[in-house]
């Protein structure tokens, strides 16, 4: 389904006739209370892609690791893939912050492969139920937007329009498979996004 898309053939019709999918009916709380009622208190859309930044050392990440917690804790399925940090500094992490359900956490730099995970994870849990009787539903979250590659160049090279389009990626597989995603980035001293 493309949801990133106009509907085709839709013309002087009234907006009250058109059926949600049921996916779009339902909402996801992560069960962080200060993350959810910072989003408006009743969950997160299957489809969203949302955006966190801030300067290096606000806690984006700490944050980000105690919801992937608290996601998991739920029985949804979380996927956390860094290049910030590497997996042994990001246990180390857990360790501190004392969580108790942890996440799936990933190092994968190439946006689609890190899709493709989720995709199978998606696959793998259709059907099956979290804590409270609804759909799993799987999150990504991406640390960072900065160091993600979107495969546009065999030798792996990135130039300023790399961020762009792994957005695109990442809000493509959302909007068409139903996926929850967060992405961080980086403020720079300027004030302005990095990458």
């Amino acid at each position: 389904m493309q949801l990133n898309s106009g509907i085709k053939n839709w013309h002087n019709e009234n907006i009250l006739s058109l059926d949600i999918p049921k996916e779009l009916e339902r909402t996801v709380l992560t069960g962080v209370d200060w993350f959810d009622e910072a989003v408006g208190g009743v969950g997160l859309t299957p489809s969203m892609c949302g955006f966190l930044t801030g300067s290096p050392g606000a806690g984006k990440s700490t944050g980000m690791m105690q919801i992937a917690d608290a996601i998991t804790a739920r029985g949804h399925v979380c996927v956390y893939n860094s290049q910030e940090e590497s997996l042994y500094q990001i246990r180390k992490t857990t360790r501190r912050l004392q969580l108790k359900s942890g996440f799936i956490a990933m190092q994968e730099e190439m946006t689609s492969d890190l899709i493709s995970h989720c995709k199978k994870l998606q696959k793998e849990n259709k059907g099956k139920k979290a804590k409270d009787g609804t759909p799993v539903q799987v999150f990504l979250i991406i640390d960072s937007l900065q160091v993600m590659n979107d495969g546009k160049y065999s030798d792996g090279a990135r130039n300023s329009r790399t961020p762009i389009r792994v957005v695109d990626q990442v809000m493509n597989w959302c909007k068409e498979h139903f996926g929850i995603c967060l992405m961080i980035s980086q403020v720079t001293k300027d004030g302005k996004i990095s990458g």
